[in-house]
């Protein structure tokens, strides 16, 4: 008999990423271990994950024997303290509790920074998905030994069924005409001045490159109270800007081993979100990241792949990129982190 292990993260948001979090880090943890995860949609977790799930609360985390916190960008603004008052919460409870393949940014709030270094010094175990995050720690006074691990994303198993990507097309209209297929990922939610320059940056985009290839946005966030999480909103607006032509959207919901599905499909990613990057890697799809000057979650682990990443001042160098890579012949090998 495994161990009962509970599982908290942005679990049950809608979010690709993170539910490509999850299926890794059952992966990883073992199916022989009986999970529960606390999710904003216990049902669609479930249902994904083959798990038990269950909104946030204190007989389940009674009830756990160990208690594993991640991964994802956990420690931020406006999420940080959630967590770090779960965690000395199970510790109070004698459990052991890790934070696992976490990212890290400054916290605004110097209350919620103390708790956040308490909860982290408490902490069995801490690891971190990159050296960013590690350093942000250590400068909040994390003495806690910090380790570096891969995403759980790369643990994420296949579908052994695989998904049939035409009939997701079919069933989403996608509307092809045999050229190369370009996948984008844009979120908002940076300002209105930034949402209105990254619009304006892929509506150029598209214009540039939709001659010799279509375009499918790959909607990786539809956070249900969170306009700016929410991808849909800045695709309608793009769909809106484009004077001719049509964008291809991925409106439904699928599980993440079905986007992964998608992914190989694709010829090209140009992505703003870190997880169809992560997505692409794997895959082995060639991937353009855009940094809206404020996006440093990208960025570590572009540097570490080779993976360019330009402005949004820089749209005719990354759609001459794109014609460049696209002419090239696709490599069939498997990336791993």
């Amino acid at each position: 008999m495994g161990r009962q292990i509970l599982l908290a993260a942005a679990y049950g948001t809608k979010n690709v990423g993170d539910e490509a979090i999850l299926a890794g880090l059952i992966n990883i943890l073992g199916r022989e271990n009986i999970f529960k995860v606390f999710s904003s949609d216990p049902a669609e977790t479930e249902r994904y994950h083959k798990v038990r799930a269950s909104r946030k609360n204190l007989l389940d985390l009674a009830r756990s024997q160990e208690v594993v916190i991640g991964g994802g960008q956990l420690i931020q603004d406006g999420m940080a303290l959630r967590y770090s008052v779960l965690a000395i919460l199970s510790k109070l409870m004698g459990k052991k509790c890790s934070f696992y393949a976490i990212g890290a940014s400054p916290l605004k709030s110097g209350v919620a920074a103390r708790i956040t270094k308490m909860a982290l010094n408490f902490a069995d175990i801490v690891s971190v998905r990159d050296e960013g995050s590690l350093a942000t720690l250590k400068k909040m006074g994390v003495q806690k030994e910090i380790k570096i691990v891969s995403d759980p994303f790369f643990s994420m198993e296949e579908s052994s069924a695989g998904y049939n990507v035409d009939a997701i097309f079919s069933s989403e209209q996608v509307r092809r005409r045999g050229l190369p297929l370009i996948g984008i990922s844009l979120r908002g939610g940076e300002s209105a001045v930034v949402d209105e320059r990254a619009i304006a940056f892929f509506s150029k985009y598209y214009e540039a490159i939709s001659e010799f290839a279509d375009v499918i946005f790959l909607i990786f966030s539809k956070h249900p109270a969170s306009k700016g999480d929410n991808d849909l909103v800045m695709a309608d607006k793009l769909q809106s800007s484009i004077a001719h032509g049509h964008l291809n959207i991925i409106r439904g919901d699928y599980p993440p081993q079905a986007y992964f599905s998608i992914m190989k499909s694709l010829d090209l990613l140009v992505s703003v979100r870190l997880h169809p990057i992560l997505f692409a890697t794997r895959a082995n799809v060639p991937a353009l990241g855009i940094d809206f000057g404020t996006n440093s979650k990208i960025r570590p682990f572009a540097k570490r792949h080779g993976i360019p990443v330009y402005g949004l001042e820089r749209v005719e160098e990354v759609a001459a990129m794109t014609k460049e890579i696209i002419a090239k012949p696709r490599v069939t090998q498997r990336n791993s982190d």
